[in-house]
């Protein structure tokens, strides 16, 4: 399973003025796409979805890299009203 991380950032505490490092909510991984780039994809909250998440993601990425794509997977995702404007 791909490494999950959370983003840390710095932000000034309100109450005190100092500086404070915090994390997002949202869990992060790096993946490689299917051309072999890695990517840094933000995920879900829940770290159980976003282990999902990256599962299938780099699942469709090694079925690229195969040639064995879903060629019709982005005209699935679209609603029927697009399909029957275009």
């Amino acid at each position: 399973m791909a490494k999950l991380f959370k983003r840390k950032y710095w932000s000034v505490d309100l109450k005190t003025g100092e500086r404070v490092q915090r994390e997002t909510d949202n869990w992060y991984s790096k993946v490689k796409d299917e051309f072999g780039v890695w990517q840094r994809v933000p995920l879900l909250p829940d770290k159980t979805l976003s282990e999902l998440m990256v599962a299938d993601l780099k699942r469709k990425a090694m079925q690229c890299r195969a040639g064995v794509a879903d060629p019709f997977e982005a005209h699935r995702k679209l609603p029927l009203r697009e399909h029957v404007a275009a």
